[in-house]
């Protein structure tokens, strides 16, 4: 990150960012072009910091609720609004809490993306992170995401400023790359699992299956921690940010790409070992079969002189004949086991 971080905070940099390929490759020679290759989805990963030292305790019971409706069925004003239909503005208790909540942590300007009051219900239960709620602090969690919503007062800048600004939203920084790495290489690994249904695993693509693996195996090492913190409200809330981010689900997804690369890696190496080993088998009896010529070349004038002179020895022509027939029985054997090769 340091390199990345040292090249936007240079306002005279000579570097040009874009994630347009095309211009890459078309290029002069004088532009300075920095490619940043897109992972992720083209929205962009808020992490926000609300201090109001009002709003948590609007939306957890508000003065518009009748003291005896506070906590009804052991729930806060922003999940229970949800259980009843919505009233008019003319009356008193409109579904302003979840409402509120909901276009806050979803970067909502007008209506809330969620009209399904079941839906807003299980989606802000998901969400917030509620363990201070009741000192007047909330953390939530979404897809796009990372709040802090706490009060003003002095005493809350140690205790829940300075852990988000610093610790936090470094553990965001961190999902974040580990769903990039994720949907990097599942990109990359889909592409050599096309080039299996179009039957292209030769030994330059193990080479880069293999090489696939090695960045995997230092992915896992280096990247896909999940043990970043030992503080118990850190553990808890990086668990929110890997759900909310499908980290589990795409690295699933991933583990089952690279375990289908590496079966086909075993039995294309399998193939192509065992073809090589045809070849050179090939290549040997070949040899062979030159090696018996050449012998026959040296001891043929001979042979044949021998059996001119005892043609007409019984004995001899009888030695003749069963040479002949062995040599020709050798030739066919090797043509056999050539032509099965």
């Amino acid at each position: 990150m340091k390199p990345i971080r040292y090249l936007l905070a240079d306002i005279n940099s000579e570097y040009v960012f874009t994630s347009d390929y095309d211009r890459v490759k078309s290029k002069n020679k004088k532009e300075k072009l920095f490619y940043i290759r897109p992972c992720i989805e083209d929205r962009m990963f808020v992490c926000c910091l609300v201090s109001d030292q009002e709003f948590v305790p609007s939306i957890a019971n508000g003065e518009s609720l009748p003291s005896d409706d506070r906590y009804t069925i052991g729930e806060y004003k922003y999940i229970k609004e949800n259980y009843s239909p919505k009233v008019a503005f003319s009356q008193t208790i409109p579904h302003r809490a979840s409402d509120i909540l909901y276009k806050l942590l979803f970067i909502d300007l007008d209506d809330p993306s969620s009209q399904s009051r079941i839906s807003r219900r299980k989606i802000l239960e998901n969400a917030v992170y509620d363990r201070w709620i009741d000192y007047g602090t909330i953390h939530a969690v979404t897809h796009h995401s990372f709040f802090c919503v706490t009060g003003s007062h002095e005493d809350v800048r140690k205790s829940v400023i300075n852990p988000f600004l610093t610790e936090y939203i470094e553990m965001a920084i961190i999902s974040l790359a580990q769903r990039s790495t994720i949907l990097s290489l599942s990109a990359e690994a889909a592409k050599f699992v096309e080039g299996i249904e179009d039957n292209k695993t030769n030994k330059e693509n193990l080479g880069k299956i293999e090489d696939l693996q090695k960045k995997y195996a230092q992915a896992q090492s280096q990247i896909l921690i999940f043990d970043v913190t030992p503080q118990e409200q850190g553990v808890e809330l990086f668990d929110m940010l890997t759900e909310q981010l499908y980290i589990k689900e795409n690295r699933q997804y991933l583990d089952a790409l690279m375990t289908t690369l590496r079966d086909v890696a075993n039995i294309s190496h399998e193939r192509i070992t065992r073809n090589a080993d045809n070849i050179l088998n090939r290549r040997l009896a070949l040899v062979s079969v030159i090696g018996v010529m050449l012998t026959l070349l040296q001891v043929l004038p001979t042979f044949i002189k021998f059996s001119i002179l005892k043609i007409f020895n019984s004995n001899e022509s009888c030695i003749f004949i069963k040479s002949c027939i062995l040599i020709i029985v050798i030739i066919i054997v090797i043509y056999k086991i050539l032509k099965n090769k």
